[in-house]
């Protein structure tokens, strides 16, 4: 078999001081081959940002892992000090959600691209910039942050992130401060990319319009847990999980022409205020008794794994 780009095994983060003994993430298994794309949603405050960054190796140091987070096939955490640094863009490349305060707002884009690019790239700023769709790249160079338009900077932002040739692209919500077209453009562009170079990519998001148009798998998250995984065309036309299930009716899709949408009720509570048990059994609507006892992560078909007592029927659709 091919080694996996990113396995995170049984990887638990804790925040002693802030939480205490409760796992922010908790039991979380991902693998991502090479070349492939993987996307991880749901809610705000699921976690899915944090296992960004916990497979960047760029969690605070007040953070407790446990678990293995493998590079490549070898643990990140056993690795020295120069191995970890040589890790972040050479190994691991990050796009941020908030290109803003990503960049420097004092230096010009092209003496930001010129500090990367000299730490070790096959690329030159110039030809950085063409590749991801800004051509003008005297005026582009030239400009600080601020002077350009909110697309513009998240262009640089993922110029900056493959300026090292990575193996993996990090893509933690790029989309977030954008408007709707330029989100498209975005993914698109990432797309093309990842065929063009071949890394594998790791796409965190909670819109899933766009995870349909970017991702092969999907991993779903709820208050620091796989709820469900598998291939995206399934998962979002046969979603087993109350949890996904909800957030496809809570979405808006034009071909469905609904007129209502159905909100999940409740929100995602904080790490320190976690339920026993399932974590969204107060939300959900199928909730028995048992639902206090945690559901372990099963197979659940071909290539599907399944966190639930009283999953949705296979043969019922998304309202």
């Amino acid at each position: 078999m091919t080694t996996p780009v990113l396995s995170v095994a049984n990887l638990s983060v804790r925040f002693p001081k802030r939480y205490g003994a409760i796992d922010v993430l908790d039991n979380i298994a991902l693998d991502i081959g090479p070349g492939e794309r993987v996307a991880v949603v749901g809610e705000s405050g699921c976690g899915k940002s944090l296992l960004g960054l916990a497979a960047a190796d760029l969690l605070p140091p007040t953070a407790q892992v446990t678990g293995q987070i493998s590079f490549r096939g070898k643990d990140v955490r056993t690795m020295g000090r120069r191995e970890r640094f040589a890790l972040r863009g050479a190994g691991i490349g990050v796009v941020y959600q908030d290109a803003l305060t990503s960049l420097n707002p004092g230096m010009t884009v092209g003496a930001q691209l010129r500090q990367v690019c000299r730490l070790g790239s096959s690329s030159t700023p110039e030809r950085l910039l063409v590749d991801v769709g800004l051509t003008d790249t005297g005026r582009v160079l030239r400009a600080k942050p601020h002077q350009l338009s909110g697309g513009q900077r998240q262009r640089v932002l993922i110029a900056l992130a493959l300026a090292r040739d990575p193996d993996l692209v990090i893509a933690d919500e790029p989309t977030t401060a954008l408007d709707v077209t330029v989100q498209a453009q975005v993914v698109a562009l990432l797309r093309e990319l990842q065929e063009q170079h071949h890394f594998a990519l790791l796409f965190v998001s909670h819109d899933l319009a766009l995870v349909s148009e970017l991702a092969s798998r999907t991993t779903v998250m709820y208050a620091g847990q796989v709820v469900e995984s598998g291939p995206t065309t399934e998962i979002l036309a046969r979603p087993r999980h109350p949890y996904t299930a909800g957030l496809l009716a809570a979405s808006v899709s034009l071909e469905e022409r609904r007129e209502t949408l159905t909100p999940i009720p409740g929100h995602v509570r904080q790490p320190g205020e976690f339920v026993a048990g399932c974590r969204f059994r107060e939300r959900c609507g199928n909730a028995r008794d048992d639902c206090a006892n945690r559901p372990e992560l099963a197979p659940d078909g071909p290539g599907r794994l399944l966190a639930c007592f009283h999953p949705v029927a296979k043969e019922e659709e998304t309202p």
